[in-house]
């Protein structure tokens, strides 16, 4: 094998690949990455059983072939080699060479067949989203993504396409986040569970600013997420997710229009009493257009008061401030709308045009005074 590549495209490559490579596995070849050169492609290959992703860089090749190569050792070497074309060659006796400007490295890599083969996804069952969208969906939701195995569905996000579109659905228990966009598919409806882990580094590599498209293809037990330069490979999670269309309450007692960023503000000032030993509820106090914030710890007690629109009839509920505050960060618009019913019930959080998100925490039973 032997192939040149400029230094920025073939670093870009090794480390979006580098994103599934296992840090610590019973097979070194998975902490290895897959260089494989072929028709004026190199593609680099990590995998680590779960999830996989694949990056193509174009290159100028002398000979094609394959090698497993060390991933650290690679990384550190590309960010260090001058911003020049790099060559790469590996023999018989498995000895990588790189050599850039003055520079050369001897590596010892491993034989290509050592390494599992991804799965492979049948087209039948895709559909296309712009990558901006998807990404921004998924920034908006993965907050509320549970890291308890013990319910292993919620460690995943619910894909649910149907009548034109596209819910993602994460929630863990406490909270719960939900996008929508339209999405065209002509086919059966689909509904799957993809692993957290699979798309918060799917997010990482996902363009916010570009227009390109990303076409989800979905197999029986796994999806492929395929961009132009790189595809992500992930296994899909089974089990029965929780009917977030029943979970949402549609109506509400109170419905309470508030500033996002003033009442988000509101709440991280209340809660600099509160640290990781000195656990506390915020309590809010819906008034009559205005919502009082108290915060009592150890440490002292800590008040606040944001404008609103709306009475609450003096209706008190506590919440964890980081779950407030979570799903207050994710919302972009300026104002909101408060969905209350009681101090036990869900505070529904969603646009006062449209439908495109909505989130639910849910509160913290209060002690009586």
């Amino acid at each position: 094998m032997l192939f040149h590549c400029e230094k920025s495209i073939l670093l870009s490559a090794v480390n979006t690949a580098a994103r599934a490579v296992a840090l610590r596995s019973a097979q070194p070849a998975l902490e290895c990455l897959l260089l494989c050169a072929q028709d004026a492609t190199l593609r680099v290959t990590g995998y680590n059983l779960e999830i996989g992703i694949q990056a193509d860089a174009p290159i100028d090749i002398e000979k094609q072939g394959s090698i497993l190569a060390p991933t650290k050792i690679l990384q550190d070497i590309l960010r260090k080699l001058p911003d020049q074309t790099v060559s790469i060659s590996a023999d018989d006796q498995l000895l990588i060479t790189i050599r850039c400007g003055l520079t050369e490295f001897n590596l010892t890599g491993l034989p290509p067949i050592d390494y599992p083969q991804m799965p492979e996804i049948d087209r039948e069952r895709a559909f296309t989203l712009k990558q901006n969208t998807l990404c921004d969906m998924l920034s908006r939701v993965t907050y509320a993504l549970s890291d308890n195995e013990s319910r292993i569905v919620n460690t995943g996000a619910l894909f649910d396409l149907a009548d034109g579109t596209l819910h993602i659905v994460a929630l863990d228990g406490y909270r719960l986040a939900l996008r929508r966009c339209r999405a065209d598919h002509g086919g059966e409806d689909l509904h799957f569970i993809v692993p957290g882990v699979a798309l918060r580094e799917l997010e990482k590599i996902l363009a916010q600013d570009t227009e390109s498209e990303i076409t989800l293809v979905l197999g029986r037990r796994h999806i492929q997420f395929v961009m132009e330069n790189t595809t992500l490979v992930s296994r899909l999670l089974e089990g029965e997710f929780l009917n977030y269309k029943k979970a949402i309450p549609e109506q509400h007692k109170y419905q309470i229009f508030v500033n996002t960023r003033e009442l988000q503000t509101a709440v991280e000032r209340v809660s600099l009493l509160i640290h990781e030993k000195i656990r506390s509820p915020v309590r809010l106090t819906f008034q009559n257009d205005s919502i009082n914030l108290f915060c009592q710890t150890a440490l002292g007690r800590g008040n606040d008061c944001c404008q609103s629109k709306g009475d609450g009839e003096n209706l008190v509920i506590g919440f964890n401030n980081k779950y407030l505050v979570d799903a207050l960060r994710t919302v972009e618009d300026e104002e909101i709308i408060l969905g209350l019913s009681g101090d036990l019930n869900p505070c529904v959080i969603y646009p006062i045009e449209g439908d495109a998100y909505v989130n639910m925490v849910l509160p913290t039973r209060l002690r009586s005074d």
